[in-house]
């Protein structure tokens, strides 16, 4: 009998080559027909997919069956490898549901499907070959009923393989399987049965001849599915290309004016009802005139207003320009529609054309912005600012609109010091600050360089006014640029329409004037515009026209006041001050005509020739009396101004030891290095720089830091006080007996007394100058008086 059993082998070994090699010739005849890789891989993905979802309740139902066998054969023989066996089916069932389930969660199928086609497979593989372990060690200890059970299992783990999916996967199971159950069976020579092994021969070519039918079957439906869903996309493709390159859809609604036909391309979110069918036209429209974009929402809702009112009437539109929101985005549609009447004149309905315009509306758009808007700020250009103006002055005497002038305070200062760059952003954020003092129907405005406006129709003066000191305090605040702080400040005009006037050039001088004076108030803050203030302005004006003769008219003028030694009453220097003597407006304070001066920038000549005279006069007096000559904080940022004081000196061959000019602390505000660098090369020439009005700037003690001054004049506010207030008193004496530790020479001005005179002695100040001394004096009597000598007695 060994013999036939062996020969028997050989003939199944047989079989099984011819029904591999049968199946290898059947799938790849099948496997031939001309499909695209991709398609290939996407129908590989689709049917593992498939393959998975079988596997998760397959192995729950192979895993019990495995069980309830042990369960049959548990403490029937010692034999280790049976439980070894029946562990290892029960694990590779547990192995494959966290396989399919990890497959199933996989997200990027296709860049992944190889590596798990090839672990399904190898586990399959595992499983059957687990399974034929286990019958063939069953078989031999097996009694009747469980060799039946063992037969039965074994026909149905072959059945099962023809529903069970792709023939890759299948195979890869059925073929351990098989042949486990066909060595069993041969093996089992004391109950070998040859109609079960008939059975198990018929059972194995049918799910042999099933796995590749079905494969091929399984592949040629998901093939089609493919196609199907391919020709459908490619249909839905050709129809959008064809909307989207035509720009154009078609709408239709019914008698009742409910939606029909409509785009998917616009949301309908807005709208309570979900269907397009069971919309409303004018629901519809009304959810377009709601999505009000900036300041086109009240156009925008004018149109839709005239689509309807021409739908009511059965009238046609055409091209009525509105901007929706899209699945793509905000867009331009012109809507066309024309009504649709039966045969005996019966309404039908509405049907229309909706075109996309939004290249063109986007490129009218940018246009306009370009045109109306400041390119760097974005807001309100000077050309829009005379337009918008001129819709407020029309609106009539009952509708009010405030109009403030802005200019900021400082802001060349932030140029000079950390660049036009900084500039630029300081000008972006100041605008940005300057919008979230207003409402969005007020308009912003950059005029050129650091002057803004605001116009805000249908406010009063104390709206004007609020939003103005708003304005003031936003701006004051610090602006940070890359780990830089810089500050500015803001002065604001106000001028109301129709009050203070009814045309823009009007209305706008009246805000100027106001700002001019809110400037010459000492900026950071604002002024409503008066009719004194237009007065004032027209003299100011004049004045500044009266200026520019002045100097060629000599009307212009240089006194001197001696400064004295307090000790021994000699004289030893004398302060140049400019005077302006005017046919009509008189003696002019230099506080009024200084200022005039540098506005119109004149200060500089004006500064050079004062210079020129004053090293002048010093030839004509005394070699040990010196001039002090004020220098204007215009005049510093002149960098050639060291070269024209040693240019007069030399011309003139006096020491530069015998003049020195004086600064005020509000000069060098802000720490100017520039102003600072063109003081310390008049410093280098040899003459001497003194602090004026010390003790009422800002900066003080730090500019005492950062520049080497000569002397200190202490401002007259300290002196000409009540002698018996102890504060005051003290103050004076901390600022002389600063002065004097820092070597520096000391000048009391403003002295009127000799009290005055004998406390600053005592306090230990060196020099001092007022009218208790000598006023003033003219060209003539000062060079006169001091050209041989004079002394000054103290006493007298």
């Amino acid at each position: 009998m060994g013999w036939l059993f062996g020969e028997r082998r050989l003939r199944v070994r047989e079989s099984i080559r011819c029904l591999r090699k049968r199946l290898n010739e059947e799938v790849g005849r099948f496997r031939t027909r001309t499909v695209a890789r991709s398609v290939r891989e996407r129908v590989d993905v689709t049917q593992l997919t498939t393959r998975a979802k079988l596997s998760i309740m397959m192995s729950v139902i192979g895993a019990t069956v495995a069980l309830a066998l042990f369960w049959s054969f548990y403490g029937r023989a010692n034999n280790e490898v049976i439980p070894l066996g029946f562990i290892t089916v029960i694990s590779n069932y547990f192995f494959l549901i966290l396989l399919s389930k990890r497959w199933l969660r996989v997200k990027n199928k296709n860049d992944n499907y190889q590596k798990f086609a090839w672990l399904f497979q190898l586990v399959q593989f595992a499983l059957g070959v687990s399974w034929s372990v286990v019958m063939i060690e069953t078989i031999d200890i097996g009694s009747s009923n469980q060799r039946s059970l063992v037969y039965a299992l074994a026909i149905a783990l072959i059945s099962t393989t023809m529903v069970s999916g792709p023939a890759r996967y299948s195979l890869s199971f059925w073929l351990p399987v098989t042949v486990g159950a066909f060595v069993a069976f041969i093996d089992d020579t004391a109950h070998f049965y040859a109609p079960i092994l008939v059975a198990l021969g018929c059972y194995s070519i049918l799910s042999l001849y099933s796995i590749i039918s079905l494969d091929k079957k399984m592949f040629e439906r998901e093939l089609n599915i493919f196609d199907l869903e391919r020709h459908s996309e490619t249909i839905e493709l050709l129809l959008k290309d064809f909307q989207e390159g035509s720009g154009s859809f078609l709408w239709e609604v019914n008698s009742d004016l409910m939606l029909t036909s409509f785009s998917d391309q616009i949301d309908l979110f807005s709208i309570e009802r979900q269907s397009h069918d069971a919309t409303q036209f004018f629901d519809l429209l009304d959810a377009f005139g709601e999505e009000t974009v900036d300041e086109e929402g009240s156009d925008k809702r004018e149109l839709i207003q005239y689509i309807k009112n021409q739908i009511w009437a059965k009238q046609s539109f055409k091209e009525v320009v509105i901007r929706v929101r899209t699945r793509a985005g905000p867009r331009w549609w012109a809507f066309s529609g024309k009504p649709i009447f039966g045969v005996e004149g019966k309404f039908l309905g509405y049907r229309g054309v909706c075109s996309d315009v939004t290249e063109r509306e986007e490129y009218r758009l940018k246009i306009e912005f370009s045109a109306t808007r400041d390119y760097l700020t974005k807001v309100y250009n000077r050309a829009s600012f005379n337009r918008i103006l001129e819709e407020f002055c029309r609106s009539g005497p009952h509708s009010q609109t405030a109009l403030l002038c802005i200019d900021l305070d400082h802001f060349k200062s932030v140029n000079d010091n950390f660049g036009h760059a900084i500039g630029d952003e300081m000008l972006i954020a100041v605008s940005r600050r300057i919008a979230t003092c207003v409402r969005g129907e007020d308009r912003v405005f950059r005029l050129g360089g650091d002057e803004f406006a605001v116009a805000i129709p249908g406010a009063d003066r104390e709206r004007a006014t609020a939003v103005a000191n708003r304005i003031v305090e936003k701006l004051t605040e610090p602006f940070h640029f890359r780990q830089i702080e810089a500050k500015v400040g803001a002065s604001v005009g106000i001028a109301l329409i129709p009050d203070d006037g009814d045309t823009p050039d009007v209305v706008h001088r009246k805000a100027d004037i106001a700002l001019y004076r809110a400037k010459s108030d000492g900026r950071g803050g604002y002024r409503m515009f008066d009719r004194k203030l237009d007065i004032q302005l027209e003299i100011a004006q004049d004045m500044q026209l009266a200026l520019r003769s002045a100097v060629d008219e000599k009307q212009l003028s240089l006194v001197f006041q001696p400064i004295v030694n307090l000790r021994t009453g000699n004289v030893v220097s004398a302060e140049s001050l400019l005077r302006w003597e005017h046919p009509d407006f008189g003696l002019v304070p230099p506080s009024v005509f200084v200022p005039l001066l540098e506005q119109s920038g004149q200060i500089v000549a004006v500064g050079e020739a004062v210079i020129n005279w004053a090293v002048r006069v010093a030839t004509m007096i005394r070699e040990d009396i010196s001039l002090a000559i004020n220098l204007s904080p215009h005049q510093l940022t002149d960098a050639s101004l060291p070269q024209k004081i040693f240019a007069a000196l030399s011309k003139e061959e006096v020491s530069a030891s015998r003049v020195e000019f004086e600064i005020t602390e509000s000069s060098l505000l802000g720490n100017d290095a520039r102003k600072l660098a063109v003081l310390r090369e008049i410093k280098e020439i040899g003459c001497r720089i003194s602090l004026d009005d010390f003790g009422t700037g800002y900066s003080s003690m730090r500019l005492l830091d950062e520049f080497p001054f000569d002397k200190l004049k202490i401002d007259e506010s300290f002196i000409s006080g009540d002698a018996s207030d102890s504060r005051r008193a003290h103050i004076l004496e901390t600022m002389i007996q600063l002065g004097r530790r820092l070597g520096l020479a000391i000048v009391g001005e403003g002295i009127a007394t000799k009290a005055q005179a004998d406390r600053l002695v005592v306090l230990g100040c060196s020099e001092g100058q007022g009218y208790y001394f000598m006023g003033p004096m003219v060209n003539d009597d000062f060079v006169r008086m001091f050209s041989a000598g004079h002394l000054v007695d103290v006493g007298e």
